[in-house]
């Protein structure tokens, strides 16, 4: 029996009960089935016994072996907390920890290192770890400040700090845009050159933390050509559905991917200025005459609104960042427009002769 818990104790070379006692059980399965050695030198009482309930009556003499007693405790919890103390590698700052799975790998690798007389290669991935996450907090902390400064969210700052490693540099501008698509203050995403957000699977994700966000102006720039229709059905479902708040936008459109978008519906198939209501109204204008009917229902804190809502700096700044589609209809001063008609009375809305102007080409 002590041959088979020692057999054990060798092969997991760990203080873990759990794999020590299973290890000796299928080990014990094996010395019957096999070598037929169980009868030899095992009572009626003790096969009985480990058929009954094998695993307790293992752990109590695995408490008893020497060999299981001077093993080094499990590499999880409190126990790989002290190992790696005692090793000193790097576990936390004030800002950011180290993963236990980095942890883990750094203990076990110490000994052969020290073996090898590399000594300073011990807890170069913790520092590393400890590097990235400090870094991608500060990123993801500059890009929400500037934000709320200037109601911009430039996603691009992501880009020249990670271009070396491109899934951490995917991870950490998901994570911006969750984080600035949750504040009422930002008006306009960036994510031009981005070309690794727009495979649609990521792009998908893109919109949906979009969702019910204030930002109405996006600028996703040249693409590269990755753009398909059910890119651009994506973004017209969103705002038909009204869970996007997105009116004016920019992308690349040349050659036959302007029948592409004509399809999807977000842009029309002839391109008139008439008076009167449109012929054939693209998404955008459906949306903004929904919103222009909420609005005057008093429901005004919607964040489809955010476009009648928003203050001049934030139209400034979505022409800044060249997101321009649908400026003659989504503007500051269309915005003003409609504000006012729903506040003013009529006869003293047409009283107002800048107003007034406005009304006649709207009309």
């Amino acid at each position: 029996m002590n041959m088979v818990l020692e057999k054990a104790v060798a092969k997991v070379q760990m203080k873990d009960m759990k794999l020590c006692v299973a290890c000796a059980l299928d080990l014990y399965q094996i010395d019957l089935e096999d070598h037929k050695r169980g009868d030899a030198f095992l009572r009626d009482v003790v096969q009985n016994a480990i058929r009954d309930n094998g695993t307790r009556v293992f752990q109590r003499l695995m408490y008893r072996l020497p060999a299981y007693v001077q093993l080094p405790p499990i590499l999880r919890g409190k126990g790989l907390v002290h190992t790696a103390e005692l090793l000193a590698l790097p576990q936390r700052t004030k800002l950011v920890r180290v993963d236990r799975g980095t942890l883990k790998a750094e203990v076990m690798m110490a000994a052969g290192r020290t073996e090898m007389k590399m000594a300073e290669e011990i807890g170069r991935e913790c520092r590393r770890v400890i590097m990235l996450k400090t870094k991608r907090l500060r990123c993801i902390k500059k890009i929400v400040k500037e934000a709320q400064k200037t109601g911009v969210a430039d996603i691009t700052l992501v880009w020249r700090d990670f271009h070396d490693t491109k899934n951490l540099m995917l991870e950490v501008s998901l994570e911006a845009i969750a984080t600035v698509a949750r504040l009422t203050n930002v008006y306009v995403l960036d994510i031009h050159t981005l070309t690794y957000l727009f495979p649609y699977h990521i792009f998908l994700k893109v919109m949906n933390l979009l969702n019910n966000s204030y930002i109405f102006a996006i600028n996703m720039g040249e693409d590269d050509g990755i753009f398909e229709y059910k890119h651009f059905a994506l973004i017209a479902s969103k705002i038909e559905d009204g869970s996007s708040a997105i009116r004016r936008w920019f992308v690349e459109i040349h050659g036959n991917r302007r029948d592409t978008v004509i399809r999807s519906g977000l842009i029309s198939k002839v391109h008139t200025k008439v008076k009167g209501p449109v012929p054939h109204p693209n998404v955008f204008t459906k949306a903004r005459r929904t919103d222009i009917l909420l609005w005057g229902k008093g429901r005004r804190d919607e964040p489809r609104m955010s476009w009648l809502r928003a203050p001049d700096y934030a139209y400034d700044a979505a022409k800044k960042f060249k997101a321009d589609m649908q400026n003659e209809q989504c503007n500051w001063v269309k915005a003003c427009y409609w504000r006012a008609k729903a506040q003013v009375p009529m006869q003293r809305f047409q009283a107002i002769p800048e107003l007034a102007t406005i009304e006649s080409v709207n009309r």
